[in-house]
């Protein structure tokens, strides 16, 4: 067997790290393949597999943590527009704990052996090594601030997406529409309901045959362990704003800190979709960029959300219609863009609910509580722009059906006047008004108070739709 390959990298962690025979074991494989083995250092470990965290995100700061079978690494990181940042984190230093979930299962087990007293005793001393390990990772500077502003916490590590798939079972939109743990976000008092999530746990494993999806019999016997981890991370750490559950560690970590930044720097759902994009994409991001108005802030979600609309503008077309706008729907989930790295579960609705819109937004009974259930995650103002946007992109797709650019066919422009949302059409020379007169209805009815989400009294804003 050839073993010369020289795009090889071998990387050893814990498991390796504490093996008695650690030593040997590596030397035999660089016998028997010339690869040298690298031995992570405890703290690099820990920084390294941060930043494959931080590969699951288009932008990252805040406390990481990877919770492993016998330690818990915790690690400060800000990476933004590609750049890992210094200092207490991104670059810096991490912390490992001896607090991973079968090892705090271990020691839970023994401390209710000896009595209540001694599970107490031991909680406060996870509490208290927690607080440590979080003094130490501060960045310089940063003390004030995180005093003062909650930060957010990025979560891996078996454990961790175990909690994360049972506060998806107990979620206030059920069932919840998005089955992919990477990019589920979740306030901190959900999070940190630690009675009402491991008491689900116990009742859904004596009720069920099946369990909670993706928490396997190994996973839900460790939710007393991560319930007694979380409940001292929050007593630890009292300034947790919201919770991001990801994918992603060691090995992604290396890969992404190899990278140059520019590429890190790419959004990942941009990117993916580029494949699917028409010849013209810059002329018809254009249009889909003007139409969004200037000089109030709108929804972060449809800058990410925006590159992607032009890339799929198209895609769906060679579909029959009646499931263009249902594979549309579906395209995020469970369709062509499911695997995408790095994308938040609001990015995933915003685009779908867009990209179903694009085509009608008419879909079978057996997607209607699926829509609805998108929807409501995204939120009433998020649903209102993706109905919009999806509106604007049928008008481009209708007046370039075939994505090319030859001529310009279509100006549009949006602008606030007060409270009214002014669109501006303007069609050239040649092109034949009336065959668009539907789509530019249909644009100018989701500024309808009776069309607002929610219907009069929900969310919504006027539009008055001028052509010329």
């Amino acid at each position: 067997m050839d073993f010369s390959c020289t795009q090889i990298r071998v990387l050893a962690t814990e498991a390796t790290r504490e093996a008695s025979n650690s030593v040997e074991f590596r030397d035999a494989i660089t016998r028997a393949t010339g690869w040298v083995v690298e031995m992570l250092a405890k703290e690099e470990e820990g920084r390294i597999g941060a930043l494959g965290v931080a590969s699951s995100c288009t932008r990252l700061d805040g406390l990481v943590m990877d919770l492993g079978g016998g330690s818990t690494q915790l690690t400060w990181v800000s990476v933004r527009d590609g750049e890992i940042k210094e200092g207490g984190g991104g670059g810096g230093r991490s912390v490992s704990l001896p607090f991973g979930a079968a090892a705090l299962l271990r020691r839970i087990e023994e401390a209710e052996k000896v009595g209540p007293g001694e599970l107490v005793k031991f909680k406060e001393d996870v509490r208290e090594k927690l607080a440590d390990a979080w003094d130490s990772l501060r960045r310089p500077g940063l003390e004030k601030e995180t005093k003062e502003q909650p930060f957010n916490l990025f979560l891996s590590g078996g454990g961790f997406r175990g909690w994360g798939y049972l506060l998806m079972d107990t979620h206030k939109i059920s069932p919840y529409p998005i089955p992919i743990i990477n990019g589920f976000e979740v306030k901190a008092d959900a999070f940190s309901d630690t009675v009402a999530v491991a008491s689900h746990a116990a009742n859904t494993a004596s009720d069920s045959l099946d369990g909670v999806f993706r928490v396997s019999d190994r996973r839900a016997s460790q939710v007393p362990a991560v319930a007694l981890l979380v409940s001292s991370l929050i007593a630890a750490l009292p300034r947790i704003a919201s919770v991001r559950f990801c994918q992603g560690g060691v090995r992604e970590g290396a890969l992404f800190a190899g990278l140059p930044a520019s590429i890190r720097a790419q959004a990942p759902l941009a990117v993916s979709t580029t494949p699917y994009a028409s010849k013209d994409l810059e002329a018809l991001l254009t249009l889909l960029k003007n139409a969004l108005p200037a000089g109030k802030p709108l929804p972060e979600v449809l800058s990410h959300i925006l590159p992607s609309i032009a890339h799929l503008i198209h895609h769906h077309a060679s579909l029959p219609k009646e499931t263009r706008a249902a594979v549309a729907l579906r395209s995020t989930t469970a369709g062509v863009l499911a695997g995408v790295h790095g994308v938040s579960h609001m990015e995933r609705a915003g685009l779908a609910l867009a990209l179903t819109e694009r085509w009608g937004a008419e879909v079978s009974s057996t997607d209607e509580e699926f829509l609805g259930r998108l929807r409501e995650l995204a939120g009433s103002e998020t649903e209102w722009w993706t109905r919009y946007l999806g509106r604007v992109a049928a008008l481009i797709g209708e007046v370039y059906p075939a994505g090319v650019v030859k001529k310009e066919r279509l100006k549009l422009g949006a602008k606030w006047e007060g409270d009214v949302l002014v669109v501006d059409l303007a069609f050239g020379e040649g092109c034949d008004m009336d065959a668009f007169a539907k789509v530019v209805k249909w644009i100018d009815k989701v500024g309808k108070k009776k069309n607002w989400v929610g219907g009069k009294e929900g969310w919504g804003i006027k539009i008055d739709v001028r052509v010329s």
